[in-house]
Order: C-alpha cells, then structure tokens, then sequence
C-alpha cells in the first residue's frame, strides 16, 4: 500500500470516527435534554391556564380582522389591474361590434352581464367584507368576553368594513352600488360605535353598550338585504339578465355613428366579444381568459383562506383553545418565580407547541395570552401557506 492510499485511509477514519462521535453525543444531549424536560415539567393551574386562554382568544380576534383586513389590500391591486382588463375588453368589443360587417352572430352583451364579470372579480374582497360583518356583530354582543378590548375592536374592524367600501368604489361603474353602501353604512356605524365605548371607559359603559347594540341593529339588517343581491349576481348558478332593448338598439347606434364620423372599417368577428360571452363561459373562466390564470389562481387562494378565517374565527369565540401548560420547575428566574424563560410549553387547538415568543409570565394573563397567539397564528398562517403551494 502507497503512503497516499495509508494516508487517506487514515484521514477517511479519523472523519467516520469525528461524526460518529459527534452524531452519537448529539443524541445522548437530545435524550438527555428530553429526560431533563419530562423529569421537571409540571402543570399550570386550570384557573391561570382559562385566564391566559381567554387573553389569547381576545388577541386571535384581532389578528384574523387583521390578516382579513390585509387580504383585501393585497386583493385590491389584484382586482383593480383585472377589472382594467376587463374595462378594455369591455370597450374592445363595444366598438368592434361597431364595425361588424359580415353575417355574424355576436354575443348579446348588456351592462347587466359587466355587472356580474365585475362583482365576480371583486368577489374575495366582498367575502372578506362578510366575515368581517359576522364578526363585527358577534363583537356587539361580546361585552363579556372582549372587556376593555371591546371599543378597540369594534373600532379596528368597523374601519376595515369601511377600507371594503373604498376599494369597491374603486372598481368603478360596474360594481354593484348596493354593496358599496352596505359596506360604508356599516363600516361607519361600528366604527363610531368602537370610539364610543373609547370615550366612555371611565363612565356608564353598559348603559352606552346597550344604546350601540339598538343602533347598529339596522345598519346589519340593511347590509344583509343589500348583500343578498349581490351574492345572487356572482354566482356562477345565477341566471343571466339581458337588456333586450338595449342590446338592439346599441349596435345600429354605434354603425350609425361610425358612418358620421368616422371611416367604418369592415371586421367578420369580434374575439373581445367572444372573451366576454356569460353564454358559453362562467364568470371565473371569463376572468381567467381575461386577467390570466395566475390571477384567477391568487382569487382561489384568497378565497380558501378567507374560508380558513373564518373557520377559525367561528372555532376561537365558541371553544377554548388553549387546554394545557406547562413548564420546567429549573427555569422559574430565582428573583421572580413568575416568570419562566426557556422550556414552556402550550397546548391549544390539540396541538403541543413549545413557547419560542417571549416568556411565561404566570402574573400576567395578557401578556402571555398575547405572546402564544401571535405565535400560533403565525405559525398556522405559515404552515397554511405552505400546505397550499406544494
């Protein structure tokens, strides 16, 4: 055997035996550490553990208004660039219908039709508007439950109904003005029911709770009757209304414009109109031929999560969610044995998470209640997102 071969022999030993040394002192510290948190570990009361759900319940409320919230902002550039797409296939046929001169059948078009394609496309962001609704009513009622965190939130989410209501109108002419309205009226009347209950903490907060629930009453009975409409426009189900009269009189009225002012050209079929045909197509496959099936992609998904939210909204107010805690007796800081800094452990949703954001602190339900929500919902929201791109 050459010195090379005895010399990489020996280097090729001294690495198996450097990994096999450190893989296996890798799993005794792992047992080791495993042993160390099963020996020490013990529960937190049920009474500190409801107190610390409770808190964290409360914050959950706000991180899905919140995250809703941002749906509709990242939906609104989505919906806006599309429905200028769909304004320009809209304009595309209207004058191609124009300059027909063979004998050709063209889709029976009316604003009826643009109505529908366009709602269809601002349609995440209307959904996200009704789960935002829902909530906003069972806050009304959740005095109990949201305490000093009430006026807060029925004023965080009454402006997120009303940020529903700017991007629609956005959307211009062929978004249904019902819904703009229910969204604006409501928006408002939360709002100002939040600043209300702000204002009045140090007085008569039941006597001003109970004039807000008589006030809003109406504004939600409103917001569903203006809604009803709209949602009968989007679906795919609905039957398609048609202008009759305006669909015959507006193609001789455009050829007799085109002959007085202009020179008609002669065209055999109109694409843009065949794009836009409700007939043949659904409103999804219209946007999808039209804005690009990355978009009618990214409607899918906002629509999945909003659905998510919304599960997960109707899960939060009616179930505790955080069932156990625990701790390791050797972290509790000497100087202040509420406070507990490493190897914490929360159990909630049935899920067993270890404590990463900031510390157990047992005097303090809020800051521990907020602490594990922000980082369960960061995690669900994460793990979601991850489940729905592989």
């Amino acid at each position: 055997m050459t010195v090379q071969a005895i010399t990489f022999t020996m280097t090729s030993i001294s690495v198996y035996l450097f990994c096999f040394c450190f893989i296996n002192f890798s799993f005794t510290l792992a047992e080791g550490r495993h042993k160390r948190q099963a020996i020490n570990l013990t529960e937190l009361d049920i009474t500190s553990v409801r107190n610390i759900d409770k808190e964290a319940r409360k914050q959950l409320m706000f991180l899905i208004a919140d995250r809703l919230n941002d749906t509709v902002v990242t939906q609104s550039d989505l919906a806006g660039s599309c429905q200028s797409k769909l304004n320009h296939t809209i304009d595309g046929c209207t004058t191609c219908k124009a300059d027909i001169c063979a004998n050709v059948e063209i889709p029976s078009l009316s604003e009826e039709v643009f109505n529908r394609i366009s709602n269809g496309n601002y349609r995440p962001i209307t959904y996200a508007g009704e789960v935002m609704k829902d909530i906003a009513q069972w806050a009304v009622g959740a005095k109990d439950f949201l305490g000093d965190r009430m006026g807060p939130f029925l004023k965080n989410i009454g402006e997120d109904l009303l940020e529903v209501a700017k991007v629609l109108i956005k959307g211009g002419k062929y978004i249904a003005k019902p819904a703009v309205n229910a969204f604006q009226t409501l928006g408002g009347t939360i709002a100002n029911a939040g600043r209300e209950i702000i204002q009045s903490i140090s007085g008569d907060v039941n006597n001003v709770i109970g004039d807000i629930k008589g006030l809003v009453g109406k504004p939600f009975e409103d917001f569903e009757n203006a809604l009803k409409t709209v949602r009968q426009t989007v679906s795919e189900k609905a039957p398609v209304v048609l202008n009759a009269i305006k669909d015959a009189v507006l193609p001789v009225w455009e050829k007799t414009l085109g002959k007085l002012f202009r020179r008609k050209r002669c065209v055999s079929s109109c694409p843009s109109c065949d794009k836009l045909d409700i007939k043949k197509n659904t409103i999804s496959q219209i946007i999808d031929s039209v804005c690009g099936a990355d978009t009618t992609k990214q409607k899918k998904q906002a629509m999945t999560e909003i659905t998510y939210l919304k599960d997960l909204y109707n899960k939060t107010k009616d179930n505790e969610q955080i069932t156990k805690i625990e701790y390791d007796l050797s972290s509790v800081a000497p100087d202040s044995p509420d406070q507990i800094y490493m190897d914490s452990f929360f159990t909630i949703g049935g899920l067993q998470m270890q404590l990463f954001a900031g510390v157990l602190n047992i005097s303090s339900p809020e800051e521990t209640g907020m602490s594990i929500a922000h980082q369960f919902f960061a995690t669900e929201i994460a793990d979601r997102q991850s489940r729905t791109t592989v």
